[in-house]
């Protein structure tokens, strides 16, 4: 047989023109398999540098589709309850309203002390406000939780009973969100006294409570004495323990402080003695009624105070004796003309003294707070005029 050679010369159809320059050193022993039907056209330029080595094999299966809207927050809070609450964006406030219950008024506390959640820094911006109080919390042993140093707490003024507030707000510090828990705590307190209304009018023997709200207002009572005599009229606010600080006087007398007279009357005590006022109308005729009669407070002073009207009757015979004169012109006919003269002229006698003593302690009253020398000068006529009163009433007549 003959010998095969071990390269068969082949004869290419279509021959390389020229050999190949650069012959791949490792040539494929065999050609893919499985070749790409759509391989790219160049490679990628920048390809990944480290591919994910293969997919998720739990993919979710509903994905979130954004934040879950705030609507949890309630609408109002009480007395003695805590609640929840959450700030989604920056600069927004929580707005609930508060009502407290109606057997009687109450201070309210809020606070965020010791609360435990995502919001880092509490604030509170009605009806009280307050950023951070870590005092506060401290002392009801709760600086505790998220950032104490950031929680807040603060008391708003006494809300009166059954009261409800909508200016409530609470939030977050600048631009904080997330969630929080905020206490109410009511406290009661005694409901303030109802206002005082000043009265219209003022009579004698009588005192009067008076309030004033505003600075220079001025109380303007009609002051009245009774129609069965004369009057000289004291008024004063001598012993008041009111809140007015520093009371006064205006119109038919003035006085702003007299001490030396509310001493005299052992009332030198209460608010302020050395502020009270005390003054005399003079003789105020009978049955008359004064306007223009004012009190008040010095500067702008304002509370309240107590107003005394003490009355000295000037004429307390002057009826009698119009009386008497009736009962004469009835008995003309059995009793001589002489001696009803006599008893009608002693009747006008006696009460033209009494008179008479009655401006003089009036007139006494006030020398006593001014000059003692004066008071001995009106003791000695006191003495002359007491033993003329004697002579005549001495008779019986009377």
């Amino acid at each position: 047989q003959p010998t095969r050679s071990p390269i068969e010369s082949i004869t290419t159809s279509s021959p390389t023109v020229s050999p190949t320059l650069s012959p791949t050193p490792s040539p494929t022993t065999r050609p893919t398999p499985s070749p790409t039907p759509s391989p790219t056209a160049r490679p990628t330029s920048s390809p990944t540098p480290s591919p994910t080595p293969s997919p998720t094999m739990r993919p979710t299966s509903s994905p979130t589709p954004g934040p879950v809207p705030n609507v949890g927050n309630p609408t109002s809070i009480s007395c003695g309850n805590s609640y929840r609450y959450c700030i989604e964006n920056g600069g927004d406030r929580w707005q609930p309203q508060l009502c407290v219950p109606s057997d009687s008024a109450y201070e309210v506390t809020l606070h965020t002390c010791g609360y435990q959640d995502t919001l880092s820094d509490t604030r509170i911006f009605g009806p009280c406000a307050n950023d951070d109080n870590q005092a506060a919390c401290s002392a009801l042993g709760l600086a505790q939780g998220t950032n104490p140093r950031y929680q807040s707490h603060c008391s708003a003024n006494v809300i009166s009973a059954g009261q409800c507030f909508n200016d409530v707000s609470i939030g977050g510090y600048g631009s904080s969100t997330g969630c929080a828990t905020v206490n109410v705590v009511c406290e009661a307190v005694a409901a303030p006294p109802p206002p005082v209304t000043n009265p219209t009018q003022i009579s004698c023997g009588n005192s009067y409570d008076y309030c004033i709200d505003t600075a220079q207002q001025r109380w303007e009572p009609d002051l009245c004495v009774p129609s069965d005599s004369d009057y000289v009229v004291t008024v004063h606010t001598c012993g008041h323990s009111g809140t007015l600080s520093d009371t006064r006087i205006w119109g038919h007398c003035a006085n702003d402080d007299n001490l030396a007279a509310c001493s005299n009357l052992n009332l030198a005590t209460g608010t302020n003695p050395n502020l009270q006022s005390h003054c005399d109308t003079g003789v105020v005729t009978a049955g008359t009624c004064l306007t223009g009669f004012q009190v008040g407070a010095y500067g702008s002073n304002t509370g309240c105070a107590t107003l005394t009207v003490d009355c000295t009757p000037t004429t307390p015979l002057a009826l009698a004796a119009e009386k008497a004169d009736g009962a004469t012109n009835g008995a003309e006919s059995k009793d001589s003309g002489s001696s009803l003269a006599v008893t009608a002229t002693v009747v006008v006698a006696v009460a033209a003294t009494l008179t008479l003593l009655a401006l003089l302690a009036a007139k006494r009253r006030r020398a006593r707070r001014d000059d003692p020398v004066e008071v001995q000068h009106v003791d000695a006529i006191d003495e002359v005029d007491l033993e003329w009163d004697t002579m005549y009433t001495s008779t019986g007549t009377v």
